[in-house]
């Protein structure tokens, strides 16, 4: 099963974020969790960043494979900030608010959430 999660992250690293999120993403199960999560957090993060390959824009793939990590893992912060930043991306930002404000009340000290919140109120002119 992490073969196919490592495989996936290979191809994500190699411009092809596309096919790599959808091998992570038919990888996960809740009882594996602690295998492809470091590997999806690692693979949204290049190709949120890096999403030039040869597919098209990886935005919708990355937001699928977000939103069922985050129903196979409902309190991890760090998936809900990722998401949250897809849907700021978007102009999504009452979804986007919404995720950083759970991420917050998931880990309320940890940093993150609360420099992507200010962010956001930032872009928003808030």
């Amino acid at each position: 099963m992490t073969g196919a999660a490592e495989l996936g992250l290979q191809q994500v690293l190699d411009g092809r974020p596309l096919q790599g999120l959808e091998l992570i993403e038919g990888a996960m199960t809740a009882a594996t969790a602690e295998l492809w999560l470091p590997l999806l957090k690692k693979a949204v993060d290049h190709a949120s960043h890096h999403g030039n390959g040869p597919n098209a824009s990886p935005d919708e793939a990355l937001y699928r494979a977000l939103k069922k990590a985050i129903a196979l893992a409902p309190t991890d912060w760090e998936l809900l900030c990722l998401r949250g930043t897809i849907l700021a991306g978007r102009s999504e930002f009452e979804r986007a608010l919404a995720d950083f404000d759970q991420a917050i009340a998931l880990a309320p000290r940890e940093a993150k959430p609360y420099r992507d919140r200010a962010y956001l109120h930032g872009r928003r002119g808030d």
